[in-house]
């Protein structure tokens, strides 16, 4: 591997470090929004859990010890678990989406500000596009 490429990777990880504290002024007005995203994430995943973890009450209790009186419970569960993972999967996606349609306009803020600061000479002296 040439050496020009081992300076690259090396700075990577600075550079990673470096933005964090970018990134957190802009994450931080939204803390809430995605803390409430981790809950439904959480949630989300939980109920995905119930489906295979039924399907051994079913083979074990219902159809080889002919429990059957346990077979509406469970199915019960299922629905419930189905409904809240379809639930939490549509706010999550319109949680995030907003949240990140939100961010997209702050860096564009961000962004016509400091072209807006910018003085004449530095237009003077650069292509458009560069």
């Amino acid at each position: 591997m040439p050496s020009g490429n081992n300076s690259l990777v090396s700075s990577k990880p600075k550079l990673v470090w470096k933005s964090i504290p970018d990134v957190w002024t802009l994450v931080r007005p939204q803390w809430m929004i995605l803390a409430a995203g981790f809950g439904l994430m959480v949630a989300n995943r939980a109920a995905g859990l119930v489906l295979p973890a039924s399907s051994k009450y079913l083979l074990d209790d219902v159809i080889l010890k002919k429990h059957v009186q346990i077979l509406p419970a469970l199915v019960l569960a299922v629905l419930t678990a189905t409904a809240v993972e379809a639930t939490t999967s549509y706010l999550l996606a319109q949680l995030i989406s907003k949240s990140a349609q939100r961010l997209i306009m702050d860096l564009r803020i961000k962004v016509q500000a400091h072209v807006g600061r910018l003085p004449v000479s530095f237009y003077d002296g650069n292509k458009t596009g560069v």
